[in-house]
């Protein structure tokens, strides 16, 4: 998923209404602008309905024209909101709908509460949103790491480190070093007093 915004000549953004995912709600925007700005220099525009002029513009974008009277810039993330300290009228970092939009394109972070998620976003300053969302995807690893190994009946010593490993992989999409997950299994082996678990190879 791509993220558009506007920006001036002067490559400053527009306010974050009109950052956009969609291509053609950018067209309208664009027209939108054009039109309070009285801006209509491009005789190819004249005679047209207001659903062909954007409907033009939005043609323009889809063959990869980004200068029209205002830049579009686009990214991989969303863009920061563009209001007076990176924050916008309700006091926060990121938008409510930025947000969740932006999560479902990530495959860590499927399973938690959008609520506690957003929460997490406002509490943080981080102007980048993915940088955000990276810490809350590691956020009390280790309780669910517990929670995971906790559901499995283990044998051997090898079995539990193996089972760290696969979680990380698996669940948080990292690899760590192999001793760690030596260091994470003994410490689950003796938080959970498995003494019957054998150290043989």
């Amino acid at each position: 998923m791509k993220w558009y915004r506007l920006v001036d000549g002067w490559w400053e953004p527009y306010h974050s209404g009109y950052n956009e995912t969609d291509l053609k709600e950018l067209a309208y925007s664009i027209w939108s602008l054009w039109d309070w700005d009285d801006a209509w220099e491009d005789e190819s525009f004249y005679g047209l309905t207001r659903e062909e002029q954007i409907n033009k513009i939005y043609s323009l974008l889809e063959a990869w024209e980004r200068d029209l009277l205002y830049f579009v810039e686009e990214s991989g993330f969303p863009f920061p909101p563009d209001w007076e300290y990176g924050r916008d009228f309700e006091g926060h970092n990121y938008p409510t709908e930025v947000i969740l939009k932006y999560a479902k394109t990530r495959d860590d972070l499927w399973k938690y509460d959008e609520d506690c998620l957003i929460e997490y976003v406002w509490s943080k300053d981080n102007w980048r949103l993915e940088e955000i969302l990276d810490e809350f995807s590691m956020e009390n690893w280790r309780e669910e790491l517990d929670d995971y190994l906790n559901n499995r009946l283990f044998n051997t010593y090898d079995e539990v480190v193996e089972a760290v490993k696969k979680w990380f992989e698996k669940e948080k999409w990292v690899s760590r070093d192999k001793e760690e997950y030596a260091e994470l299994a003994s410490q689950f082996i003796d938080n959970k007093e498995l003494y019957d678990i054998s150290y043989d190879d």
